[in-house]
């Protein structure tokens, strides 16, 4: 009777044991281009998205004649405008092709008129003042006291200044770290189109002022944290080397760190494998949350270039999870970024085109006129000024501003602004994304997959036996 209870509770043990190191040998993986949603993804995919962009009605980037439904008067008796329908699902569609580039939920709506934004930019405009706060100015001589009031203080978040509208969108993704004054600013425009929560965005635009408030944050993801630039296949004209800090966002439920000034971030540089290695201590590295912002890689040409890739790695994280125990003490956190080149493959794509055009004169391509212009950009927080430049979205202004208040309540502002420095940066362009597919798509695999699925089949196996024998030496006893 004896041998009958240990045999029992010998099979109870392994029944339960089994699968709890099963679970325990799948651990989640941290390697981003490991997850399906970087995995799979193709070079036509980030083409099909971005040419979305280009289907919203009336909307003709460069072209001011599109972008209004009443257009604005900048000067007495002052109007501030609307814009088009067209033009606010332009500035969205824009918005939700970095945010499903990035692998985030889309916004859940779509931009609609808010008198106050529209004149916050206008007045912006009148007075030439590029701030977010304007208690100090004046009333312009013939705008009423009504606009002016609504015009002073419209709840936002972000502000651009010489951009198109949805020149704009991408303008605010340009900052937060210059590698000639080696100083940061601020990655809050970024976050505002980027992250995860956000749900519903508004914008308002006066030209060449561009205004935009964060209404919802209603939105959720899975991910164990999200990187920009991307893992996995990154187009090149986005991005200005010079001004853009790389940055991670935690989903702070599965990543965190007990210690930020143990954090390092190396990124390795896969045609020279280069390293160097980012950290607080000495100013390489800013940790603000959930937030890591480190210095980006530079290279000669102020773009990345076609097929080059950088791996990063993140040292100091721990699973926030305390379900089960993990072997490491550190969560292997790591990803590769594949830059393309856009501008070459979409000469490849006008090629394909004209010969389509050939057959069906209805096809037409989308390519947009590409022109140098400048932008600056300063944050309520830390306000900084910077110069970059965008060939993609069409504006003869001389120079370009972005700005962004980085509250956490949407409908507030911060009231803290200094610092203004100004920084030059090099041209870039961004739109254009048109590109022919390449046959292998690069990225890493996970090492562990396979023995883990390996090793779990020979536990289950195991399992199988162990609970066979077991019930075969029960019978055997009671037959007895």
């Amino acid at each position: 009777m004896k041998k009958t209870n240990i045999l029992k509770k010998a099979i109870l043990v392994s029944a339960v044991t089994v699968p709890f190191l099963a679970y325990n040998v799948n651990a989640e993986s941290y390697i981003a281009n490991d997850w399906e949603i970087y995995k799979t993804r193709t070079k036509e995919q980030i083409i099909a998205e971005y040419n979305k962009t280009k289907n919203t009605g009336s909307y003709e980037n460069g072209n001011s004649e599109t972008y209004y439904k009443v257009a604005p008067i900048t000067s007495a008796p002052y109007n501030e405008g609307e814009l088009t329908a067209d033009t606010h699902k332009a500035m969205t569609t824009m918005a939700n092709y970095y945010r499903w580039l990035v692998g985030v939920e889309p916004l859940t709506g779509v931009s609609t008129h808010r008198k106050d934004l529209q004149a916050g930019a206008l007045v912006r405009i009148s007075i030439d003042n590029f701030t977010h706060f304007l208690d100090d100015s004046q009333r312009p001589s013939g705008m009423s006291d009504e606009l002016w009031q609504i015009a002073k203080m419209p709840p936002h978040n972000i502000i651009a200044w010489g951009y198109t509208p949805t020149g704009a969108i991408t303008g605010w993704l340009n900052e937060g770290y210059n590698l000639t004054e080696k100083t940061f600013d601020t990655t809050g425009h970024r976050r505002a189109i980027l992250d995860p929560d956000i749900s519903l965005l508004q914008f308002g635009y006066v030209a060449p002022t561009a205004m935009g408030n964060i209404v919802e944050t209603k939105n959720t993801s899975d991910l164990a944290y999200t990187a920009f630039p991307v893992p996995g296949y990154m187009p090149n004209n986005i991005l200005n080397d010079n001004t853009s800090a790389w940055n991670i966002t935690l989903n702070t439920a599965k990543l965190n760190y007990d210690d930020p000034s143990k954090i390092i971030v190396r990124v390795t540089d896969l045609q020279t494998n280069k390293s160097y290695e980012c950290k607080k201590e000495d100013n390489t590295l800013q940790v603000s949350g959930g937030e890591l912002i480190f210095v980006q890689p530079s290279v000669e040409n102020t773009q990345y270039l076609d097929n080059t890739s950088y791996k990063v790695e993140v040292l100091g994280l721990q699973e926030s999870s305390n379900i089960r125990e993990v072997s490491a003490p550190d969560a292997k956190v790591e990803y590769t970024v594949n830059f393309f080149d856009v501008t070459k493959s979409n000469e490849q794509n006008n090629i394909t085109n004209n010969n389509d055009n050939s057959v069906n004169n209805n096809q037409t391509n989308n390519n947009e006129t590409n022109n140098t212009q400048t932008n600056n950009s300063e944050t309520n927080n830390n306000e900084t000024s910077n110069n970059q430049t965008n060939n993609s979205e069409m504006n003869n202004t001389p120079s370009q501003n972005t700005t962004t208040n980085t509250d956490n309540n949407a409908n507030q502002n911060t009231t803290t602004e200094n610092n203004e420095t100004n920084i030059n940066k090099d041209d870039q362009t961004v739109d254009n994304l048109t590109t022919n597919v390449s046959n292998n798509d690069v990225g890493e695999e996970n090492p562990q997959t396979g023995d883990n699925i390996i090793l779990n089949i020979g536990l289950l196996v195991i399992t199988l036996f162990g609970l066979i024998f077991g019930l075969k030496s029960l019978n055997r006893k009671s037959a007895k």
